[in-house]
């Protein structure tokens, strides 16, 4: 559940290429022990309804109140993460956002993204994380797509 809304989740899954599959994707660059970026992707009517649910108003189209909602999404769901991992393993960097649906991403042959999908009766979002342990020991490496993603 998340902003009153009920999600239904679908299996993670490892992605050779990332592509944008929404309308609006926050890239929220992270460093620190992980290194890297979460994209946060939010179909249209979704982030319309978030915003109006922040303001208490609905906009007409995408602007400005709206890219600042997705952007504080990102910020949210990338707080939720490091919430799960050791202290001090990651910071955040202020999140973009990209507006159209099928831009592709590069994380670099090192990372292989890991996608969650959540779907609800408004439409879809989805989180992809392109994160790589960065720490000496290899000690934050995370397994399966379904452990990196379980709490996230």
């Amino acid at each position: 559940m998340m902003a009153g809304i009920k999600f239904e989740t679908h299996p993670a899954r490892y992605l050779p290429v990332a592509t944008c599959g929404h309308e609006l994707n926050a890239i929220v660059p992270v460093q620190g022990r992980w290194t890297g970026s979460v994209v946060v992707g939010v179909d249209r009517e979704l982030s319309l309804l978030f915003t109006e649910q922040v303001l208490g108003c609905r906009p007409d189209s995408i602007d400005d109140d709206v890219i600042d909602t997705v952007k504080e999404l990102g910020n949210m769901i990338v707080g939720q993460v490091e919430g799960h991992l050791p202290s001090g393993s990651i910071r955040m960097s202020l999140p973009t956002v990209v507006i159209g649906e099928g831009t592709g991403l590069a994380f670099g042959s090192e990372i292989k993204p890991v996608l969650l999908q959540l779907s609800c009766s408004v439409g879809k979002m989805s989180m992809l994380f392109g994160l790589i342990d960065s720490s000496a020991d290899g000690s934050l490496l995370i397994g399966s797509a379904e452990v990196a993603t379980a709490n996230a």
